[in-house]
């Protein structure tokens, strides 16, 4: 329970607003000037994600067994596991939010069919049959989201790889997307 915890508060929390408030830049997104924009924000967005959780996951893979023994987690690889899921669990709704902004629903559904499959699949084949424990669930989780992160980063390419000469300011954008 401490690990979804950790999961829900580091990565389902920021990133369920991330869908929204990408898919609604994406449908504004009628001009160059305002897809250079979204080209601008989903890249400093991506950047500076990977920057934050790359300090976070680090200080976790160093203070696993601490950090393990405050939360009652009895294995530490499960919290490496999840550390390492928190990256795609924020991530792919950003790319979901741009495909749905963009109006591609039908790879947006196979996308949400891909990783729910793929997350019970492998969950069935490492936590029951393999009785792979809590650790094993999390692999499920961190395999699928990365496989459906990676096939929705390709989706997206002519979004992301768009030359711009529009600068982002995060300022604006927070304000824009703050509650």
């Amino acid at each position: 329970i401490a690990l979804l915890g950790l999961l829900i508060m580091f990565g389902g929390v920021p990133s369920a607003a991330l869908q929204t408030i990408f898919a609604q830049q994406a449908a504004a997104a009628v001009t160059d000037e305002k897809m250079g924009g979204l080209t601008a924000t989903l890249r400093a967005l991506i950047r500076t994600t990977f920057m934050f959780w790359l300090g976070i996951a680090g200080l976790i893979l160093i203070l696993s067994r601490p950090a393990s023994a405050a939360l009652g987690i009895n294995d530490p690889a499960a919290l490496r596991i999840a550390m390492l899921a928190v990256l795609a669990v924020v991530w792919l709704p950003t790319f979901k939010g741009v495909l749905q902004g963009l109006h591609r629903f039908a790879p947006l559904g196979w996308l949400q069919i891909m990783e729910g499959v793929l997350r019970l699949a492998i969950f069935i084949l490492l936590v029951m049959w393999l009785k792979g424990r809590a650790a094993g669930g999390l692999w499920a989780v961190f395999t699928a989201a990365y496989c459906t992160l990676a096939l929705a980063i390709w989706l997206t390419r002519d979004v992301w790889r768009a030359k711009t000469s529009v600068s982002f300011s995060w300022k604006i954008w927070l304000i824009r997307g703050a509650p």
